[in-house]
């Protein structure tokens, strides 16, 4: 009844979260042109890295026309359709290399080709799968020519990559199988749902209309309440699953806006309960923009993922979460830390981004991408919100920007200063 409404909501999804899977295969490319760039013939590698680059952007493009209006887009079983094909030709692009790879190259090669292929197709399984046939069409051709070439091979070691190559595959088929039916039924449940209300709505108006029925009507009513309720559990279930899947920022994967704000809700009332400290750093890439007009944006955001992953390494305890605040501004939370403390962790953060001395040749501060920090620290009462904390920390980084960036400043405690002006990177 729902098939083509279950399909489209499928088509957004995985139109939206793709692009980490694009991503994924650029990096995989990089590896393996690295691996192979003092043993393989230069005239098949480098046309082929090319091909996997251009047709990367033209997938790329494709996800950005879509995605810029879900809602408008009419036919998607004919985007759907080019999807396959791009993810087809994708997969045919990676299976060549392979058997390039396991046919001219040495072991540690082919090693490095089986793990390659292993962690393509893990990640189909899960950004590919909601259709089946999308991950078919990506991961046969991986793993196919690659598996054959392994096991036809005279070497007892590539058989026995072959081997556990070929059962990797078919967990990932299993997991990818899992996933799709889990997306499959929250999707189904969610329309279900929606018929179940209507339906309940016209029960209780009979119920009003037909007194002398009242009490047959009660009780068809309180039986769909209790499907209801069953159904809503298991869409409940769903949710929280994709959920969890949601509270990663798509671009860094560390945790995203909606995620820091219910974080730091949390921590707040944990720590009005405990009267224990709690501190937040904000923190502000320094002339980012221009570094994004010098070099692209594609550089920028892998500028956005370095810089994440050295704030996710200093997150250290259980409490701890950093997380992108919007753009190229992060924040940490750090519960039961004091102003002292948390602003010594801002200090090692901006040191070790400096000290990772990713090049900016067109920054005012330096040569190389810095951060400006403002740390805030508050024992809240009930009669504050997040929001005092956060100006703290927000005016912290404010004065850090104006007073020359690539520095620590820490909130003056107690003090709530109002500033009414934004800077820009």
């Amino acid at each position: 009844m729902y098939t083509e409404q279950i399909d489209n909501k499928k088509t957004d999804i995985i139109f939206k979260h793709a692009k980490v899977a694009l991503f994924a295969t650029l990096l995989g490319a990089g590896i393996i042109t690295y691996v192979l760039l003092d043993t393989a013939d230069l005239r098949i590698l480098l046309p082929w890295l090319l091909t996997v680059l251009v047709f990367n952007i033209a997938r790329h493009y494709l996800l950005y026309i879509y995605n810029r209006d879900p809602a408008a887009v009419r036919n998607k079983r004919y985007w759907l359709r080019y999807f396959n094909i791009g993810a087809l030709i994708t997969g045919s692009l990676w299976g060549f290399i392979g058997v390039y790879t396991i046919l001219t190259q040495p072991l540690h090669s082919i090693a490095v080709m089986v793990l390659l292929s292993g962690y393509l197709v893990m990640g189909a399984s899960i950004n590919y799968s909601i259709f089946i046939s999308t991950f078919l069409a990506f991961s046969l051709p991986v793993v196919v020519p690659v598996l054959s070439g392994l096991l036809i091979n005279n070497s007892v070691t590539a058989q026995s990559f072959g081997i556990l190559l070929g059962i990797f595959f078919i967990y990932s088929i299993i997991s990818a199988f899992r996933y799709h039916s889990t997306v499959t039924s929250f999707i189904t449940y969610e329309l279900n749902n929606s018929s179940l209300l209507d339906n309940l709505r016209h029960k209780q108006a009979e119920a009003s209309q037909l007194n002398r029925k009242l009490e047959e009507d009660l009780v068809k009513l309180r039986k769909v309440e209790e499907q209801l309720r069953l159904e809503k559990g298991k869409a409940e279930e769903l949710a929280a699953q994709l959920q969890t899947i949601s509270s990663c920022d798509g671009l860094t994967g560390i945790a995203n806006r909606r995620s820091f704000d219910e974080m730091l809700a949390r921590e707040w009332n944990r720590a009005i309960r405990a009267q224990t400290p709690l501190s937040l750093i904000i923190c502000d890439i320094d002339h980012f923009k221009p570094y994004n007009d010098y070099f692209g944006h594609q550089k920028g955001d892998m500028c956005l993922i370095r810089i994440a992953q050295i704030l996710d390494e200093r997150a250290r305890r259980a409490g701890d979460v950093a997380a992108r605040y919007g753009g190229e501004e992060f924040t940490i939370i750090l519960p039961e830390t004091s102003l002292e403390n948390a602003s010594g962790i801002a200090e090692e953060i901006r040191k070790a981004i400096e000290d990772s001395a990713i090049p900016h040749p067109v920054s005012e501060t330096g040569k190389v991408v810095t951060m400006s920090f403002g740390v805030a620290t508050i024992i809240p009462r009930r009669d504050q919100d997040t929001h005092k904390l956060i100006t703290l920390a927000d005016n912290a980084l404010y004065e850090a920007k104006h007073n020359g960036r690539n520095r620590v400043v820490a909130s003056k405690p107690g003090v709530l200063v109002e500033q009414g002006v934004e800077l820009n990177g």
